[in-house]
């Protein structure tokens, strides 16, 4: 099913973020440490999140925030809430999601090895699937509705002589998930 809703990078990311290309993230390594959507206020509907595990998540996948959930708690802890997410990638419902999960979404940084949805159209299939390949964050701008456009670079066969071509590309955020943790898992780019 299509969704549509306004999209809108976190107060805090959009304060850091500026059209110039901000030297935010270098690669996995320089996601934020501490975790402001856990401990802060829950965030509004059409916020721009990366929702990842620290120490457990290869991937930080784009997400937006459809509402969150309050439960009320008899404990010292106070209220808990969970978030409703669209998973910007894969246009999933993720209905309640933990805030520990759930984290500032801000531009990726040139150079940040990636993966990429570049869809089947890209290998010639009018399917509309996924078609991933590992890219390399070439350089990004922010429109003024707070969207992030990626210019990605990646490599593909070429069918005539079997060599592969390096080819520029242009993505929104939602067919862009960073590396988070190059330590966890197997994948090697």
């Amino acid at each position: 099913s299509q969704h549509h809703c306004d999209y809108t990078v976190s107060s805090t990311a959009a304060a850091d973020s500026t059209v110039n290309h901000p030297k935010r993230l270098r690669g996995p390594s320089a996601a934020p440490s501490n975790n402001i959507v856990a401990s802060g206020p829950p965030l509004t509907k059409g916020t721009i999140v990366e929702l990842y595990a620290d120490g457990r998540s290869y991937f930080a996948t784009p997400a937006i925030v459809e509402g969150h959930q309050v439960e009320e708690s008899s404990s010292s802890t106070g209220n808990q809430y969970h978030y409703s997410l669209l998973n910007a990638f894969t246009n999933e419902e993720l209905p309640r999601v933990d805030p520990e999960f759930v984290h500032p979404y801000q531009a990726y940084e040139d150079d940040t090895r990636a993966s990429c949805n570049l869809g089947r159209e890209a290998v010639g299939d009018n399917d509309d699937d996924a078609f991933m390949t590992p890219c390399v964050i070439v350089t990004h701008s922010i429109r003024k509705s707070g969207l992030v456009l990626y210019e990605v670079s990646y490599l593909t066969s070429d069918d005539d002589d079997d060599d592969d071509v390096l080819v520029n590309d242009y993505l929104p955020f939602s067919r862009v998930r960073r590396i988070h943790d190059r330590t966890n898992g197997s994948m090697i780019i």
